[in-house]
């Protein structure tokens, strides 16, 4: 469940008395509508829609709803540019659709792949953003993937997509659908501090879920380290990781990816000073 559903539900409740916009993100007015709730339901009052809060608010949510808090500097620090670099990058390179090659779709946005989404999901993802034509023109290529896809980047190639809409659909679908999949994956992840449930979050984005193989063995080694919170072991994890993209020998082929070197020292960082304040401004809530 995702913030705006529960603004909504605060609206619809009289909860919602500010004159602000509802909007995608857990903020002070989300939280001051949420204390205002619970004090009225006499509920545990601490601004924080858990899991007692949902249920009083959605009855018909089935109970176990996880309240992933995520940090915003994992998001803008590894995740958006590692995707797209700046803003200024992503207006030169990202802005209209590009093939990044091998396997992949065609790419829109801050790595949306419509070659791994539905038509009817492209359809949820961006139906409010772009016109009907423009929508027609990107379900057409849902589900295309190497060079079937790659044959039809001619046919869309001039569809232009903003930054802030970008941003708009990666916080607000993408990065809920990612979230999701580390949560299923990584049992205990809404436990640790954002910074490193972002940075997880953030891994499960770049390399998928997977537990399974010889490159992932710090991928699996990292789901005993989340369920005893060991930042300092996730830390360790990640600096190892960094071997499989370091200019070692991988299937004959001498493999080196700098960006991903660094994306997993930044990682290590940030599990490592994971255990700080946060401020409600500083964190995206992610209902699942």
């Amino acid at each position: 469940m995702q913030p705006i559903e529960i603004q909504q539900r605060l609206k619809e409740l009289g909860f919602w008395t500010t004159s602000k916009a509802l909007y995608n993100n857990y903020g002070p007015a989300t939280k001051a509508a949420v204390k205002a709730y619970q004090i009225a339901m006499d509920l545990g009052i601490d601004g924080v829609a858990g899991p007692e809060t949902i249920r009083s608010l959605f009855p018909q949510v089935p109970k176990g709803l996880i309240d992933l808090v995520v940090s915003k500097a994992a998001i803008d620090k590894l995740t958006i540019p590692a995707e797209i670099g700046s803003i200024a990058q992503y207006n030169q390179k990202y802005r209209f659709p590009t093939f990044p090659g091998g396997g992949s779709g065609l790419t829109i946005g801050i790595g949306y792949d419509l070659g791994y989404n539905t038509a009817s999901q492209i359809a949820a993802d961006w139906g409010d953003l772009v016109d009907a034509n423009t929508l027609k023109r990107l379900q057409s290529v849902a589900g295309l993937k190497g060079d079937a896809a790659k044959a039809k980047l001619s046919t869309i190639k001039d569809i232009s997509i903003p930054y802030d809409d970008a941003k708009q659909v990666f916080l607000e679908r993408t990065l809920f659908r990612f979230a999701k999949e580390a949560v299923n994956t990584y049992p205990g992840l809404q436990y640790l501090f954002p910074d490193a449930t972002g940075t997880i979050v953030d891994t499960v984005f770049n390399r998928g879920a997977s537990l399974v193989g010889t490159t992932r063995v710090e991928m699996a080694a990292l789901k005993p380290a989340i369920q005893n919170a060991d930042y300092k072991e996730m830390a360790k994890q990640y600096r190892s990781m960094k071997r499989w993209w370091d200019g070692i020998a991988n299937n004959g082929e001498i493999s080196r990816f700098p960006g991903l070197v660094i994306r997993c020292e930044d990682r290590a960082v940030l599990c490592e000073h994971a255990a700080h304040d946060y401020f409600a401004d500083d964190v995206v809530h992610l209902y699942i």
